[in-house]
């Protein structure tokens, strides 16, 4: 018996040393004596929700749990965040410096950070210095501006390619993550996507990244509107669709905002004077409210004096949809709902509805 016992004893601890580590630690210190007893919590961006929390207790909080692979978190206490790669080890997050260590992958991926910190930090410099001079015409200014934000996404390129082509994984998400967040075209995100393996291709940030530059090719200037619907949200509580308003022989502005957008607001009194002096038989304007309470919607409403059609209480499926991610967004239909142009903002507004009326 106690030979058998010796082989099982054995046989266990071989099958242990087979089975892969999947616990983790996720610590950290709140120095600030306020955050004790403050709710710490883990997000995860493939989701997009929160998915633990804990406390802090004595300066101090920690997670634990178990983990098969590897996954991007966010540490989140007050407004400090923190991204770590969260996978077997023992993690340990610096919310002073705003990084991760402890495994090999959160060490690369602040590594990772910290080169694209300093060439965000001479992209930034660079812009001000030129949008700070005298001897350059605004046309000039744009066009230096545009060369040092493609020299903003070589350097990123730089960074990023030879991370995603070798990790197949969190870190390689990350990289292409936080490169394709700079980019502005659909070809350019095509590009860099060539050489991403599948885990990148379907990691949540990235799929939505794909799925709203597909959005943005078939909602481009030339393409047909694409319709939604919107139960109870027209101002009388009754179900509304875009198409209500949009290809009824018409020119239509469409202006995706929302009532605690400042730049939305900033937008109002130039969509009201082209509304003031356009309203008619050949052009009009709807204001869609997305991602807002629909209360603080009306109320806006009311005291902008936005006298004009609205849709309220729209979702982000109906953003999804034309591939926007930042508000406002406004985009001038035709009279058969194809669409003329879209980003439009103040002047350029103007001039495109313009021009589009005297044809």
């Amino acid at each position: 018996m106690k030979a058998q016992f010796t082989i099982c004893v054995a046989i266990a601890s071989a099958l242990a040393m087979c089975v892969p580590e999947t616990r983790y630690t996720v610590s950290g210190e709140a120095a600030d004596p306020a955050l004790d007893n403050t709710t710490v919590y883990l997000y995860d961006y493939h989701t997009r929700t929160r998915v633990d929390s804990t406390v802090v207790s004595g300066g101090r909080f920690c997670f634990e749990g178990s983990i098969s692979g590897d996954s991007i978190r966010r540490v989140e206490i007050g407004r400090m965040r923190v991204n770590v790669i969260l996978q077997p080890g023992d993690i340990v997050v610096d919310l002073e410096q705003g990084t991760a260590s402890g495994t090999a992958m959160n060490a690369e991926m602040s590594k990772m950070g910290k080169a694209m910190d300093r060439a965000y930090t001479q992209y930034e410099a660079a812009y001000d210095s030129v949008w700070k001079l005298d001897t350059l015409s605004l046309a000039e200014k744009q066009t230096v501006s545009n060369d040092l934000h493609r020299a903003l996404l070589a350097g990123l390129a730089d960074i990023a390619r030879p991370i995603i082509g070798k990790n197949d994984n969190s870190l390689g998400a990350w990289a292409m993550w936080n490169w394709a967040s700079e980019m502005e075209t659909a070809d350019e995100f095509e590009e860099a996507m060539a050489g991403a393996g599948d885990y990148v291709r379907n990691y949540g940030p990235i799929a939505r990244l794909t799925a709203k530059y597909e959005a943005l090719k078939t909602t481009s200037a030339g393409c047909a509107m694409k319709d939604f619907t919107v139960i109870d949200g027209s101002l009388d509580g009754t179900s509304v669709s875009l198409s209500h308003y949009v290809g009824r022989g018409k020119y239509t502005l469409v202006d995706f905002w929302a009532s605690w957008c400042g730049p939305c607001r900033r937008e109002v009194p130039n969509i009201k004077a082209i509304y003031d002096e356009f309203h008619g038989d050949d052009f009009d304007v709807v204001s869609v409210a997305v991602w807002d309470d629909v209360a603080k919607t009306r109320e806006a409403i009311e005291k902008m004096g936005m006298n004009w059609n609205h849709i309220v209480g729209a979702s982000r499926e109906v953003t999804d949809l034309y591939g926007i991610d930042g508000i406002p967004h406004i985009i001038l239909f035709d009279p058969d709902g194809v669409v003329v142009a879209r980003g439009l903002r103040g002047a350029e507004m103007d001039a495109v509805v313009r021009k589009s009326l005297m044809k």
